[in-house]
């Protein structure tokens, strides 16, 4: 444990030195999260490298990296081990407009298959998402609407899923954020999640090739990711939705850090999470 966790802080300390030589026209940002919930705990890290081309076009690249610990009652023969591994290396473009009514981002993430698929970090296919946010200050308060489309339900910095999916879903967030002092905010928001045709449904916290039937706390809820690796499964089982609410502390502008608890009434069960990150340079958003 104490030798992952090193690793960890390599990956987040030492490229900040780096980031600091880089001009404003690029930036790097590194982000450390996490989700516990009853399917077990997802730590996740992830690198990102972007370039302003102008004040309406980014570009940004970067490689996640997992280490996921399923529940004692997930688990093979019910003890929990780490099961590591890279993500998907993925390319993205934003296309920011400001006005004075509300600000607009385009935002298209293209996925290449370079994760470890016996992790369920690869669905064997390159997936993209297009997210569209929508967003408006008004005083101390930010509200905001996202509406997208993708064939892979993607993490969101306060759900590190237990699962990656392949098949078209489209996605929905709102929410606003308050801010209570100079460094202090809080937050909230409701999502939904809805599927379109067959899926296939690839676990975090189930290992290959293990399989194991419905047991006494298993496949709870339709969470067939703590049963099975991978499975195809008709549309109706990824249908989620459920709400977020989280403190954010930003001693820095270029530092923040965020815990909160979230609610998915589709799996059924309650998550906290947390999101460490420092940027460097300034994509233009």
């Amino acid at each position: 444990m104490l030798r992952r966790l090193v690793f960890v802080f390599v990956l987040l300390f030492p490229a900040s030195a780096w980031a600091l030589q880089i001009d404003q026209t690029w930036s790097f940002s590194q982000r450390f999260q996490g989700t516990s919930d009853a399917s077990g705990t997802i730590l996740k890290t992830d690198s990102t490298v972007g370039y302003a081309a102008d004040r309406y076009l980014n570009f940004y690249a970067g490689l996640p990296l997992y280490f996921s610990r399923p529940d004692r009652a997930v688990a093979r023969g019910g003890s929990p081990e780490f099961l590591n591994g890279v993500g998907n290396l993925y390319l993205g473009v934003q296309t920011p407009v400001h006005s004075e009514v509300a600000d607009y981002t385009s935002d298209i993430v293209v996925m290449a298959p370079t994760g470890s698929k016996t992790r369920g970090l690869n669905t064997g296919r390159v997936t993209f998402d297009w997210n569209n946010d929508l967003r408006h200050s008004f005083g101390p308060v930010t509200s905001y609407g996202d509406l997208g489309v993708g064939n892979t339900i993607l993490d969101s910095f306060y759900f590190v899923r237990p699962f990656t999916s392949l098949g078209l879903v489209s996605h929905f967030e709102g929410g606003a954020v308050l801010g209570v002092g100079p460094m202090v905010d809080v937050g909230g928001s409701a999502y939904s999640v809805r599927a379109t045709g067959t899926q296939r449904v690839i676990s975090r916290v189930v290992d290959r090739p293990f399989v194991r039937g419905p047991g006494p706390g298993l496949g709870r809820s339709s969470r067939i990711f703590e049963v099975t690796p991978e499975l195809r499964v008709p549309a109706d089982f990824l249908n989620d939705h459920g709400f977020a609410a989280w403190v954010g502390v930003k001693p820095e502008s270029n530092l923040s850090l965020q815990v909160g608890y979230g609610r998915s009434f589709r799996y059924d069960y309650d998550s906290v999470f947390f999101e460490l990150g420092f940027r460097v340079g300034s994509l233009r958003r």
